[in-house]
């Protein structure tokens, strides 16, 4: 594909077509998305909603949520929100599902929305923060209940990352 005498090229993430002739490291996604979701579900959640994006990945964990989601009887809630992912598009969509779907207790995100205030969200539901800090302690907990990954160096300036 490069021709001869080009140094060896390798693809990091996951991408849709992939070449044969190159190289590719990527996560499973299908199994992360399983993953993630069994866990809220083994935390006793059964209306879960998930904040899609569009792309090869965010296909693939939308699809591996709903198919986990079907298989344990619980109700699955998708967002309706196909672009890329955004901190902005997540926090629009979280708020939205929220709204149409109060029956929703945990939210699984395609990608990190880490930028995310509490006291904004809780503005935005018309709710005093200080609710959310009364089911979620801190923000770490926030993040880890709404199935959303931690990244090194933590965010909001966490002692420790997951």
């Amino acid at each position: 594909l490069l021709g001869d005498n080009v140094p060896p090229f390798v693809i990091a993430g996951t991408r849709a077509n992939v070449p044969s002739e190159v190289d590719a490291v990527g996560n499973d996604d299908e199994l992360g998305a399983r993953m993630a979701t069994e866990h809220l579900l083994m935390l006793g959640h059964r209306s879960i909603g998930h904040l899609a994006v569009e792309g090869g990945a965010g296909g693939t964990r939308r699809e591996s949520f709903e198919a986990t989601m079907r298989g344990a009887g619980a109700n699955a809630f998708v967002s309706s929100y196909r672009g890329p992912a955004s901190e902005s598009a997540g926090y629009s969509s979280a708020l939205e599902m929220l709204r149409e779907h109060p029956s929703i207790t945990a939210i699984f995100a395609a990608n990190g929305f880490a930028g995310t205030q509490v006291q904004t969200l809780a503005d935005k539901l018309g709710v005093g923060n200080g609710t959310i800090y009364r089911y979620f302690p801190t923000k770490e907990e926030l993040f880890l209940a709404a199935g959303l990954p931690l990244r090194i160096p933590p965010p909001f300036g966490l002692s420790a990352a997951m």
